[in-house]
């Protein structure tokens, strides 16, 4: 048995005593105060969200009215007891393996009484967590609803429609599991149809509100009016790693570090160096590459021009980046979007702009037809067939602005927007808002300190 397998598990031991267990609520109680200094108080009690780093902004969001007290788990707690209980296992594999069922059953047992203690410490009315797929999170929403403090579960990945990604989803009733928590709250209608219709979820505990991001879209002016076409000076290509729509790739998402070849590598591969072309042969266009992070995203792409002889350095009017102030505002000062599996097709088409899908090379061959995103919708943007056709359009339509899109399109994209990512009304946050005022209502007063 290696060192760190030993000392885990000697601390799990140690969690079987009180006194472990209070000094424990106490010195995550004090982590917790540290990591949110600046977080407003209120007598209502504040809500614990675990994983927030996934939450992707939506905590500031919701702390911007002011009707509600949001704490930050730091993500090392969760993690060490997972590490502490389960060492490696996957508890998602649960239902399969007796061994992991005990180690559930212990740690469990050990949070039914440490959760109490911490929620007490820190005003804390109810859990909330950031989506059903993470591991070290579901034994913190399970137990936490069963001594009567809500949890809700807010999933905050969306769904692109295809054959994969919806068996992905129903994956997650194998083996008997169920939803644990008090309230699933979901970005679609239709994410919540397949989480019920599988038993993954009642319909009486979960809903759909949409995504919170979104809502400055609706709030000034209709989604398709151009506030000012003369800012719009960009082509921007929301950048696609090769296994996008693949889900699961081991510990480097979109870009898997082997088997390359097996996912859509040529249709990655060609659709950067096409926009990069692009770029080079057109020096009045300002042209952004956008990724999604930096590191090896960035390696890839510069790799990808690198084999065409492309180097960003040397197209001025090209910049490849991972940072922008914000998405919304690089879509509103691009007179053209390019892209692919991505929500950013659809948030930019509700504003009224071009929107070209480049569709060749693999992602047209028949074996790869169950990983297309939003295959239903592909008649809301423009599809590129080939690189050559990708800059054609890119500079056609880049030239014909300003422009208008016809009414049939645009009723397709509200439609297409509200099936993928939820209502076009703005209301998502205070419909998020609503939702966790019912639980904390719900919050039991006394609720359980098994000691």
């Amino acid at each position: 048995m290696e060192n760190a397998e030993l000392h885990h598990r000697l601390l799990a031991y140690c969690c079987r005593y009180e006194f472990f267990v209070e000094l424990l609520a106490l010195l995550c109680a004090r982590d917790v105060r540290r990591a949110n200094t600046n977080a407003s108080c209120h007598q209502s009690g504040s809500v614990l969200v675990i994983k927030h780093d996934r939450f992707r902004g939506d905590i500031e969001i919701l702390r911007q009215s002011g009707r509600l007290s949001f704490l930050k788990l730091p993500t090392i707690w969760p993690g060490r007891f997972y590490r502490w209980f389960y060492g490696m296992n996957n508890i998602h594999r649960a239902h399969y393996c007796k061994e992991i069922q005990l180690q559930q059953e212990r740690y469990r047992q050990f949070l039914r009484r440490f959760l109490p203690r911490l929620f007490r410490k820190l005003s804390v009315k109810i859990l909330m967590n950031s989506g059903i797929n993470y591991r070290v999170a579901g034994d913190w929403v399970a137990v936490s609803n069963s001594v009567g403090f809500p949890s809700a579960v807010f999933h905050r990945e969306g769904y692109m429609g295809s054959i994969h990604e919806r068996n992905h989803l129903r994956s997650f009733a194998e083996g008997g599991r169920r939803f644990e928590g008090t309230t699933l709250v979901l970005q679609t209608e239709l994410q919540r149809k397949i989480l019920t219709g599988c038993g993954f979820v009642r319909s009486d505990n979960s809903s759909a509100i949409g995504t919170l991001r979104f809502d400055p879209l609706f709030e000034s002016h209709l989604p398709h009016e151009f506030s000012d076409p003369r800012k719009r000076e960009w082509v921007t290509f929301f950048s696609f790693g090769v296994s996008t729509g693949f889900l699961s790739t081991g510990t480097t998402p979109y870009w898997p570090r082997e088997n390359e070849s097996h996912y859509l590598y040529q249709f990655s591969k060609m659709s950067h160096i096409a926009v990069a072309q692009y770029a080079a042969n057109n020096p009045d266009v300002k042209v952004m590459i956008k990724m999604k992070w930096a590191g090896r995203w960035s390696d890839k792409v510069h790799e990808f021009l690198d084999s065409a002889s492309l180097s960003a350095d040397s197209i001025p009017n090209l910049v490849v980046t991972d940072y922008v102030d914000s998405v919304a505002d690089q879509i509103a000062r691009s007179r053209v979007v390019v892209g692919y599996g991505s929500t950013t097709l659809l948030e930019a088409a509700i504003t009224g702009i071009r929107v070209i899908v480049p569709f060749f090379a693999e992602i047209a061959e028949k074996k790869f037809e169950r990983y297309v995103c939003y295959p239903d919708i592909l008649n809301c943007f423009e599809i590129a067939d080939s690189p050559d056709a990708l800059k054609r359009l890119i500079d056609n339509r880049y030239r014909s602005f300003p422009y208008a899109i016809d009414e049939t399109t645009m009723g397709s994209r509200t439609q297409a927007f509200e099936k993928y990512i939820g209502p076009c009304d703005g209301e998502s946050a205070n419909r998020a808002e609503r939702v966790i005022e019912e639980l904390m209502s719900l919050s039991s007063s006394n609720a359980k300190e098994n000691v």
